[in-house]
């Protein structure tokens, strides 16, 4: 679901999260990559974010067939192992 989510991005929403989460820039160091003031990168950042967040959580409970209470009890069970898989997903190019 997330790697489906993450393919609905446009290409400056992959790279902004890709540069941030798998290679660790920080807003500052997005803002100059794409060369906007760093409370755009900022903006940006947690829009593609929340987008993300919210197609993978419509993908999933449409794959499991759960209500939001069960995707929430699902989340905190794969929280330890969630940042692990997005940023290796986030490495990989999408297909």
């Amino acid at each position: 679901a997330f790697a489906a989510a993450r393919a609905e991005l446009s290409s400056r929403e992959r790279a902004l999260l890709r540069m941030s989460v798998g290679e660790g820039l920080t807003i500052d160091q997005l803002g100059a990559a794409f060369q906007v003031h760093r409370a755009t990168a900022a903006r940006w950042l947690a829009a593609v974010r929340e987008r993300l967040f919210k197609a993978t959580r419509r993908g999933l409970m449409t794959r499991l067939q759960i209500d939001r209470r069960e995707f929430e009890s699902l989340m905190r069970v794969l929280h330890s192992r969630f940042e692990i898989s997005v940023c290796e997903i986030l490495r990989t190019p999408p297909a």
